[in-house]
């Protein structure tokens, strides 16, 4: 068979012009400090894929089909070469790996090739459709019965149609040969050794993911040969590196065995795990760049997430992450369930705090909660989270307008209320970083890559209209 796999994780939108200018302050502060404290400027690369596609694509590959992989982006092009294979009827599969705002787009891609005559099957799969299988098909029935939501194997074996041998889940875990541009184009961001949780936040989908174990380097010693000489960041994105305490060692030890290079590696943490142990044996693996997700500084909204860890607790983590020595980036969320008006201000007062104190070497500007869609929608309605029924897929995302309303006790804090608190918030950390550093925002030249065209060209909730 001749399988075309369609990279839909990642996509560009244009984004109000408030927010567009603070992100583009942002990462001019941004740039600023990874330069001063890290020697390096990420300045990413405009190429970026998923490395679960890819994991199919390998599995696929080696089952003895024949794959093609592409980006949605570069499928926009009408005159793009796969364009031409798909309408000439090339591929008897076409597969999407989408996140909720891309949704929309592949199945309006999907529907427009039908009506032009394209007979492929389509079938969509991903993180969020994961969640939301039946959902999905609901809003659009072009993927009726083709809503992957199984992983590795046996999503491959749902694509084909055919149990494959499972000779094909071993030895590497991807094979890089199959993207369609050179690996020194990507952002290497999306290495891991291990993908879901032991945790349970409600907010998170990681929980409630299968656990997969990668290899314990992620396969770095792979890419590496590949990067070229440029120094680069590379982040592993395990919800928590290795899994858990004792596989974190082990990942650890492993990537000193491999790693002859001057390349700064990044990983996300729980603070539950950080210690000096833990601290020690991931500076030795050249470890520099710890990424914590904070979420909210308000005790109420930790404890009704299940975050699991208080702000005095946070406060000697990140204590201790400074006295070792590292850069350590923070992330936030605005609103989330248990939200309160007064949870807008300890944001800011916690935020400039750890940020002019150094415990927070870049706080990132906050990011809007988004309440994936599920199949089972009773837990927004527990949480407080009043969906607008007039919400688009396409706006699930962080930078769009908040597609709800919170209730917290008697108090009802409106999508507008939260997008206004948004803006503050981040003027705040921008404020906070430029001060700490001693800097003015208007001299720090141009921001690192950041893209806002729009990667939407045949998108829409209506699709059905074509």
């Amino acid at each position: 068979m001749n399988i075309l796999l369609v990279d839909a994780t990642f996509y560009r939108k244009q984004i109000d012009n408030d927010l567009k200018k603070l992100k583009e302050q942002y990462f001019k502060i941004k740039k600023h400090i990874q330069d001063k404290y890290l020697g390096i400027i990420d300045d990413s690369n405009t190429r970026i894929f998923s490395q679960g596609l890819l994991r199919i694509a390998t599995l696929m590959k080696r089952a003895g089909e024949d794959i093609e992989f592409i980006s949605l982006e570069d499928l926009q092009d009408e005159n793009n070469l796969m364009r031409k294979k798909i309408r000439a009827g090339y591929f008897d599969k076409i597969c999407f790996s989408a996140v909720t705002p891309t949704v929309p787009a592949c199945a309006t891609f999907a529907k427009y090739e039908q009506i032009k005559g394209v007979q492929s099957e389509f079938f969509i799969g991903g993180p969020h459709v994961n969640e939301a299988a039946r959902e999905t098909q609901k809003r659009y029935p072009i993927f009726e019965g083709k809503c992957v939501s199984a992983f590795e194997k046996d999503a491959v074996d749902t694509i084909l149609g055919y149990e494959t041998p499972e000779s094909i889940i071993y030895g590497d875990y991807v094979d890089f040969t199959i993207l369609p541009h050179p690996l020194q184009e990507y952002e290497i961001n999306n290495l891991f050794t291990a993908l879901g949780c032991s945790y349970n936040c409600k907010y998170c989908a990681d929980g409630r993911m299968p656990r997969v174990d990668n290899s314990l380097t992620g396969g770095y010693e792979n890419i590496y040969p590949l990067l070229g000489n440029k120094r680069r960041l590379i982040h592993f994105f395990d919800s928590n590196l290795g899994h858990d305490k004792n596989r974190l060692f082990q990942v650890c030890n492993a990537l000193k065995e491999v790693k002859n290079d001057d390349n700064i590696f990044s990983c996300n943490m729980r603070p539950e795990l950080i210690d000096e142990e833990t601290c020690t044996a991931l500076l030795s693996a050249g470890f520099r760049d710890v990424m914590i997700g904070i979420e909210s500084v308000d005790e109420l909204v930790l404890k009704s997430n299940n975050k699991g860890i208080t702000l005095s607790d946070l406060e000697s983590k990140l204590k201790l992450l400074k006295e070792m020595g590292f850069f350590t980036t923070a992330y936030t969320l605005v609103g989330m369930p248990s939200t309160s008006r007064k949870t807008f201000e300890r944001t800011i007062k916690m935020c400039k705090y750890f940020t002019g104190e150094g415990l927070i070497t870049d706080c990132k500007v906050p990011a809007i909660y988004v309440p994936y869609p599920r199949d089972n929608f009773d837990y927004l309605a527990e949480l407080g989270v009043e969906i607008n029924p007039k919400a688009n897929w396409s706006d699930y995302d962080r930078k769009s307008f908040p597609v709800f309303n919170l209730r917290s006790g008697n108090e009802i804090i409106t999508a507008e209320e939260i997008w206004e608190a948004n803006l503050n918030i981040h003027r705040e950390i921008i404020s906070a970083m430029c001060q700490r550093e001693n800097v003015n925002i208007d001299n720090l030249g141009k921001p690192l890559n950041y893209h806002t065209s729009n990667l939407y060209g045949i998108v829409g909730e209506g699709y059905e209209e074509h």
